[in-house]
């Protein structure tokens, strides 16, 4: 006896379970066999042979057929209350948001977290306040499986309390925030009027000058740091002129953020590019 199943239906959610129909001409023994499973994760999800009169169920990926017995005297062994296909979410560890915190960089705000056992079905959604009082999102990403580290750069912190909180969207769906971190964030003061980039947006070269930088070739007492939207590091070179190219034909489509800074790291200019098609 082979179970043949044409069409499942979406058991994402809820998982599935299918009534079976067993029925046969003559009283004896027989088996179920399961020849083939297509477009089922058996990966996240179990699928069970379930036997209600024996109370007894069998792991289907694993095992392929289960062997029973009918008797046509006895309207319990067979029909189709008897067995049931059932797909359901596999046992996963429980997950957990270790931390979440915030802090201030020379970019913006960074936003660090950690968690256990996100496997790779955890979705996250970084969410900021506005004045308000409702939460936007601001920056979305999937768990990774083996990663417990993530992290985002608010390029754009308003002068004053900056808050954050994040939504943590389960396997089953099942939807979490986490505790709110607030950072307060002051304008630098620096003058970085010095710093001109174009053509802005470009989509191969664009021209930088820094009318502050030194012009002693032996002597470079400035580096430039980019980074992308999300405050990824990019490239890190030192400068010894006022002005220099960069070629930015390599980079993904985006938002990016050139920062200069003198020989102790500190940031003494910064702007935004964009590279386009």
């Amino acid at each position: 006896m082979y179970v043949g199943i044409n069409q499942l239906g979406d058991y994402s959610a809820t998982g599935k379970r299918i009534k079976l129909y067993a029925g046969v001409t003559a009283t004896g023994s027989y088996t179920i066999s399961l020849a083939d499973l297509a477009n089922i994760d058996t990966i996240n999800y179990n699928v069970f042979l379930i036997d209600k009169k024996l109370n007894d169920s069998l792991d289907m990926v694993r095992y392929k057929s289960y062997s029973f017995n009918i008797n046509n005297s006895d309207t319990s062994t067979y029909g189709a209350n008897r067995f049931v296909l059932a797909i359901e979410h596999a046992a996963v560890p429980q997950y957990l948001l270790t931390s979440f915190r915030a802090f201030k960089v020379q970019a913006g705000v960074q936003l660090l977290w950690t968690t256990m056992n996100a496997g790779n079905y955890t979705g996250y959604i970084l969410q900021k306040r506005d004045n308000k009082g409702n939460f936007n999102p601001l920056y979305s990403t999937q768990s990774v499986n083996g990663t417990s580290s993530y992290s985002y750069v608010d390029l754009n912190p308003v002068i004053g309390n900056n808050t954050y909180r994040l939504l943590q969207n389960d396997v089953n769906g099942k939807i979490t925030y986490s505790d709110t971190v607030t950072i307060k964030y002051t304008r630098v003061s620096r003058d970085f009027a010095g710093l001109t980039l174009y053509p802005n947006p470009s989509n191969s070269i664009i021209n930088v000058i820094y009318t502050n930088a030194t012009s002693d070739k032996s002597s470079p007492n400035y580096s430039v740091d980019i980074f992308n939207s999300i405050g990824t590091f990019i490239k890190h070179e030192s400068i010894n002129s006022n002005s220099w190219t960069e070629d930015i034909s390599a980079y993904k489509l985006g938002v990016y953020v050139l920062q200069v800074k003198d020989s102790s790291g500190n940031l003494v200019g910064q702007t935004k590019f964009i590279r386009k098609l």
